[in-house]
């Protein structure tokens, strides 16, 4: 490829409702404006792949919803077919693959040998992965035999995407909240890996009729949506809106929380607790996965998930924390995650492989 061809960059990522995709397309953009970067969110066509204008690089995320694991029997294994077909021919014509790995294990653990066996054919033909930290780069290279450099570049904020324009007290008394309340937040899709059950057992045993939990997000199984409001039924001050939070509302929740509290099972990345530094909340988690990195200069409370009653505690202390404190480390810690920086690494990431320069990818990168 000659100096004058300008590099084409195709992200396949289908995440429709998450904006990380078009966050982290405009990023490269805005850092190498030559570079033709296109984001595919419908995901990967024979049509784009074969055309004359084809991609010199394939970036690709999250490869069981490109497949979509959730899909029946049939629907699923055919889409896992056409996805290592596609991404096998995309290699033997000459396109570089880079491959970042938000999850290294499918959350709810469906169709194991599906998502291993798919994560293992595209890590064998990448020529870059990139994750998110270097506790998610640990975690693959446990799982996973991986024949090209891990990338660690950070998953970036959210500032800029949600309006942030309205008070705590407007958010609270949007929400029907008590100003003089303390308001505990489990902000995102609503899945079981992410602990809710456990959380809502937890704050069960706070006191306080000033203490409330949320629980906001869509329920991807109707039968779990009914579990949970089984378990909240008995706790008036918790609140459960169970849908899909849009973007103009996200403030209000986001606003009127005191702490956003993650008490995941399992987790790889965690958009959610990114989602929340970013509007200067802190949040309590548990010490595994990413968030030991992300709350390290005290944006938050971790708790130890293999010592009994630890949530509880967790939930306890946070009313007597300094939330000012906290708050302002949650939102210097959003700072860090600007999408800028982020965006030059991810450009020279896609220069250094079409130039074949394995040596400064081992190296890594500099922001």
């Amino acid at each position: 490829m000659t100096d004058n061809v300008p590099v084409r960059v195709a992200i396949a990522a289908p995440a429709h409702l998450n904006p990380y995709p078009v966050l982290f397309h405009q990023a490269v953009q805005r850092a190498d404006p030559a570079m033709i970067c296109e984001l595919w969110r419908g995901g990967l066509s024979w049509r784009r792949l074969l055309s004359a204008q084809r991609p010199h690089i394939l970036h690709l995320h999250w490869l069981e919803l490109l497949y979509r694991h959730y899909a029946p029997w049939h629907v699923c294994l055919s889409l896992w077919l056409n996805l290592l077909l596609v991404i096998g021919a995309a290699r033997l014509l000459g396109i570089r693959i880079v491959y970042t790995v938000h999850n290294v294990w499918q959350h709810e653990r469906e169709r194991q040998w599906l998502y291993w066996l798919a994560n293992q054919f595209v890590l064998w033909l990448a020529d870059a992965v990139h994750v998110h930290s270097d506790a998610a780069r640990a975690e693959l290279a446990h799982s996973f035999a991986c024949h090209c450099s891990v990338v660690v570049i950070p998953h970036g904020n959210y500032v800029a995407w949600y309006p942030n324009d309205c008070s705590i007290e407007a958010a609270r008394e949007r929400l029907g909240l008590s100003p003089d309340a303390f308001v505990y937040l489990s902000l995102g899709q609503v899945r079981p890996y992410k602990g809710v059950e456990e959380l809502l057992q937890a704050f069960a045993e706070q006191t306080g009729e000033d203490l409330i939990m949320i629980i906001a997000g869509r329920v991807q199984q109707p039968e779990y949506g009914e579990r949970l409001r089984t378990l909240a039924v008995a706790d008036p001050r918790v609140r459960l809106h169970l849908d899909y939070v849009p973007d103009d509302q996200m403030q209000h929740f986001m606003k009127a929380a005191s702490v956003a509290v993650l008490p995941y099972r399992r987790t790889t990345t965690s958009g959610a607790a990114i989602l929340a530094l970013s509007f200067g909340l802190p949040v309590i988690a548990p010490a595994r996965g990413p968030f030991p990195a992300l709350l390290e200069q005290g944006a938050g409370i971790l708790y130890d998930p293999q010592r009994p009653h630890a949530l509880t505690e967790a939930l306890q202390a946070a009313p007597q924390a300094d939330l000012g404190a906290l708050r302002s480390a949650a939102g210097a810690t959003a700072q860090r995650l600007d999408w800028a920086p982020i965006g030059r690494q991810l450009a020279a990431l896609y220069r250094q492989i079409i130039r074949g320069d394995r040596g400064s990818l081992a190296r890594g990168l500099d922001a």
